[in-house]
């Protein structure tokens, strides 16, 4: 997962992860190494992803709404405030 978090490869590691483990990841952690609590689970990517100033993304998954919400600090940020629970971060996305 690198650059923008709302980019389409970000949604589509996230969604085969959920595919195979019929839940999104506790932590972003385990797109590297799955846990064994899921055993279909595969290695998704080789590193943790980080943000495209090298933060790790702020990453919670949001089982009442089956979604997530990921945070970034981008270089540029948007124009809009964010609402990330860490107000260092300047970018949120929420999915769905």
């Amino acid at each position: 997962i690198k650059g923008n978090p709302n980019d389409e490869l970000d949604r589509i590691i996230l969604e085969l992860y959920k595919a195979d483990c019929t839940k999104y990841p506790d932590t972003l952690d385990d797109l590297v190494t799955p846990p064994a609590s899921c055993p279909t689970a595969k290695n998704y990517v080789t590193s943790k992803p980080v943000d495209p100033t090298g933060t790790d993304y702020y990453y919670k998954p949001n089982v009442a709404r089956d979604g997530y919400d990921i945070c970034a600090k981008l270089d540029t940020p948007p124009q809009t405030v964010s609402t990330c629970p860490d107000p260092s971060f300047n970018y949120h996305v929420t999915f769905p």
